[in-house]
């Protein structure tokens, strides 16, 4: 047992009155007098000690205000989270381990289950998933070619042109400016062609779903899975919000367009079970994006940043007003 996971167990059999009353003894008894002395000199046991001292006091008043109310300390815990949520990981997992030692005992498992899948929106989920394909990179990034050169100042190597589509790595980049946070960043972007069935827990687990539309993107590869089909059916067929939050949240689709018309990357002989995706684009006012004028791109992708931002927000507030 780590030191972290040793003063969640302490504190969950102690109040910090008792704790901080004893003079040290408790933690005596819990780490033994050798480490202990060790670890009062310790500069980061000292400020983990002031974070578990922080977050117990605050949990033992939504204890003492929510008496015998399983769901009012439940929903309050959940406030709690959010309000902690720039704070660094390890804080966040010191939070989430003192409300299962301390609070989770008098909660019935459907409460449990249901503070788990929520805590796990506000915390672990990301602002968007980016799908996109390889398949027609060459010719994607010769277009783009003028676009490419003005973001990052030089066009790259032309073995990697033929490998990358740099068009998703510009929208990536022009989301993280705005300091919206998926999966990956610019440089490390995977597309499910390369990762495969690892894809769709990204695709259940982002809070809008931004897909970039080419010639390819509609065509079925032969002997392959048309893997932007894939992450689409697995965002949009995801029931992970159904249980926990009222609101369809139709504006969680996004797509970005290298044609300013749709029809124009529809292949003439399309395959029937697309249709239906192909459709939802259609519907949803897709962009499209500016081969020459990296500012136009810009500023087209920050709308659509700020849609995926009130779009996360929503969501959230649904879950803790529920």
């Amino acid at each position: 047992m780590d030191t972290s996971n040793e003063l969640i167990q302490l504190f969950s059999q102690y109040t910090v009155e008792q704790i901080e009353s004893s003079n040290g003894q408790l933690l005596i008894t819990a780490f033994g007098s050798r480490r202990y002395d060790r670890l009062i000199e310790d500069s980061a046991f000292k400020k983990l000690y002031t974070v578990i001292v922080e977050m117990k006091l605050e949990l033992e008043f939504i204890q003492e205000r929510h008496k015998n109310d399983a769901d009012g300390q439940a929903k309050e815990c959940l406030y709690l989270i959010r309000q902690k949520t720039d704070a660094r990981e390890e804080e966040i997992e010191v939070l989430l381990g003192l409300i299962k030692k301390n609070l989770y005992p008098a909660w019935n498992d459907a409460l449990k289950k249901l503070f788990e899948k929520k805590s796990s929106v506000i915390t672990s989920w990301k602002d968007y998933f980016i799908s996109y394909t390889n398949r027609d990179a060459p010719q994607t990034n010769g277009l783009y070619a003028t676009l490419i050169r003005q973001v990052f100042l030089k066009m790259p190597h032309e073995d990697i042109q033929v490998q990358e589509n740099f068009l998703p790595k510009i929208v990536v980049k022009f989301f993280e400016s705005n300091d919206l946070v998926g999966f990956f960043d610019c440089e490390s972007i995977k597309s499910g062609e390369e990762i495969e069935d690892e894809v769709r827990e990204y695709c259940r687990n982002v809070f809008a779903f931004v897909q970039v539309i080419e010639h390819k993107t509609f065509s079925k590869p032969r002997d392959k899975r048309n893997w932007c089909f894939e992450e689409y059916n697995e965002f949009t067929s995801s029931e992970e919000l159904e249980d926990i939050c009222e609101g369809a949240f139709a504006g969680r689709h996004h797509f970005i367009t290298i044609e300013k018309k749709l029809e124009d990357m529809k292949p003439i002989n399309f395959y029937p079970n697309f249709q239906d995706w192909y459709n939802h684009v259609e519907r949803v006012k897709y962009i499209w994006i500016h081969r020459s004028d990296n500012q136009i791109v810009r500023r087209e992708v920050k709308k659509m940043g700020d849609q995926i931002f009130i779009t996360r927000n929503d969501v959230i507030s649904s879950i803790l007003r529920d």
